[in-house]
């Protein structure tokens, strides 16, 4: 589980938000069965019996998306992106893992794809396998586009330029160039958020907390 604030109002949403999904994903729940308080009293009382005996793992998901809008807000764009980048990577990593487990693959082989596929793959051909909602082209593009940008700057691919261009490059309109990207950037992790949390939920809304009793 990520780290979560401090704030009492947050870290009580963001502890419902990964217990219920990983309930549904894990098949002790249905997403049906958020509409109905006996059941989610029921799964949060036995969860809190045996919390001891649960198994949690540490998701930087959350962290890595604060550290690229931090190195934003201090104008260092090649560090956001590349935090940007591995964000995503996370998401998309994330939703093969949940896949293969709601279809009871062995989770070896989500190892395999998340190890082997291209992100094109990841993002296309994959998503019809899992008889997935196709992942909008244009969001498609802006990732593709932040994970040259990344790739730039961690593997030293720059594009040649000559002195003009790179003036040009180092120019007000290219910051605001790179503004408007992220712009784009955070729209798409909107979406992305969105298209996980319609899979996992199957585009039902998790019960509010002021549906749960208090235990």
């Amino acid at each position: 589980m990520n780290k979560i604030s401090v704030n009492g109002t947050s870290l009580a949403k963001d502890l419902i938000f990964h217990i219920f999904s990983s309930a549904i994903i894990y098949k002790y729940l249905k997403p049906n069965d958020l509409k109905n308080k006996k059941k989610v009293n029921s799964f949060i009382k036995s969860f809190c019996k045996n919390i001891d005996r649960n198994k949690l793992s540490i998701d930087h998901t959350d962290d890595v998306l604060k550290d690229a809008r931090k190195y934003k807000l201090h104008n260092e764009v090649d560090k956001a992106y590349l935090f940007y980048a591995v964000f995503f990577e996370h998401q998309i990593n994330f939703l093969i893992t949940i896949m293969c487990v709601k279809n009871n693959w062995d989770i070896k082989v989500a190892k395999g794809l998340i190890r082997r596929l291209k992100l094109e793959d990841k993002f296309g051909w994959l998503l019809s396998i899992f008889k997935l909602p196709k992942f909008n082209l244009n969001h498609f593009k802006t990732i593709d586009n932040l994970f040259q940008k990344r790739n730039e700057y961690v593997h030293y691919k720059y594009p040649q330029m000559t002195l003009d261009e790179t003036e040009n490059d180092l120019s007000e309109q290219s910051t605001k160039n790179a503004a408007q990207k992220i712009i784009s950037i955070e729209k798409t992790i909107k979406y992305c958020k969105l298209y996980i949390s319609k899979v996992i939920f199957e585009n039902k809304k998790i019960i509010s907390l002021s549906g749960i009793k208090k235990l």
